[in-house]
């Protein structure tokens, strides 16, 4: 388990950190690739820190050492008034600051299971992990969005996961005499009012016969989208293996990095949002995504 410890902020402003100046160094061709694919995706993820307001403000939260996260109630709060008013130490997998980049952030954390995972796709009899799973879980405005999806200058960990899957498997088939045939798949639901919803029912349109370009034209002759078919949830079962399975969820094969991205853009924009008192626009859904690397006879 990895805490990140988000900035103090104040209402009103773009995520500390989000500025495109702020960029991790050393990621060179990546970042650009990253950029280049994210295209107009924009996040505006609440707040952020305004430097004459945040002098004042005494942290109730930071990390002691990587793995210690200390937590002091302010005074005045009932948390506060309930206690001794003595900082509490939790110990975790890692504990991250609210400078950490968004790149160091990854490295850390996911990193290592993505190549874990290539590797297991390359070569089935390494031993290596063939399936992984990661959360991101808080309260509204704690950050989830902005670590996992980030920001076209700043991607988060979905989008540098996705272009190091792609290029550890190019690595991986210039490597090897006999490569295995391989593609990426995407899959997008979310969990909404105990319902299950598919996000990308007919997501192809946004990237293939010109999709895309039919798209532009239509925003700038001011065109209005065709309203939204009525959603249908899916069903989720148990099979004889105990395995657990999304009926009619589709799966969309990605050639590379741009119609991925593409694809992660429509989910998103399809998943339920709603404001509330600390976020005018938060998502109201758990959203699941799947990526899979597969072969000619399945899953990989």
């Amino acid at each position: 388990v990895y805490i990140r410890i988000r900035p103090a902020s104040v209402p009103g402003l773009a995520p500390a950190g989000a500025e495109a100046g702020d960029a991790p160094e050393g990621e060179g061709a990546r970042d650009a690739a990253l950029r280049a694919a994210a295209g107009r995706h924009k996040v505006r993820n609440g707040d952020a820190g305004d430097p004459t307001q945040l002098a004042s403000l005494e942290p109730c939260m930071w990390a002691r050492d990587a793995e210690t996260l200390c937590v002091q109630p302010p005074p005045g709060t009932q948390a506060g008034r309930a206690g001794s008013g003595a900082a509490r130490a939790f110990s975790f997998g890692g504990v991250f600051g609210g400078e950490t980049s968004q790149a160091s952030y990854y490295r850390a954390t996911l990193q290592p299971l993505v190549w874990e995972l290539a590797r297991g796709a390359l070569d089935p009899g390494s031993g290596a992990c063939r399936a992984a799973s990661v959360l991101a879980y808080g309260m509204t405005t704690a950050g989830k969005t902005w670590t996992v999806q980030g920001s076209r200058d700043d991607p988060g960990l979905l989008p540098r996961a996705a272009a190091e899957l792609f290029e550890a498997l190019e690595r991986g088939k210039d490597a090897s005499a006999a490569p295995p045939l391989l593609c990426v798949t995407l899959a997008m639901y979310e969990v909404y009012n105990e319902e299950v919803y598919d996000l990308l029912p007919d997501a192809c349109e946004a990237w293939k016969d010109g999709g895309e370009e039919e798209e532009r034209r239509r925003k700038a002759d001011n065109v209005p989208a065709a309203r939204p078919k009525p959603r249908a949830p899916l069903r989720v079962r148990d099979d004889a293996d105990g395995d657990v399975h999304v009926e009619g969820l589709r799966r969309w094969r990605a050639s590379g990095l741009a119609q991925l991205t593409a694809l992660l853009e429509k989910g998103a924009h399809l998943r339920a949002r709603a404001a509330t008192a600390l976020n005018a626009s938060s998502s109201r859904s758990h959203c699941v995504v799947e990526l899979g690397v597969w072969e000619a006879e399945g899953a990989v």
